[in-house]
């Protein structure tokens, strides 16, 4: 809530976001590559949904 205030206060309104995740820790592959898709299909199961 306070990230979001934060930048409701220095950004214009559609540069906010409307909801933040905090992760412990990201998915990372074998060799430390972010695994950006498993965080992608959390929100985009379906690539034809974005």
């Amino acid at each position: 809530a306070e990230l979001i205030a934060w930048c409701r206060e220095r950004l214009a309104g559609f540069k906010c976001p409307k909801s933040v995740d905090v992760h412990d820790r990201l998915p990372r592959e074998a060799h430390g590559k972010l695994k950006k898709r498993l965080l992608r299909d959390a929100y985009w199961p379906d690539p034809a949904a974005q």
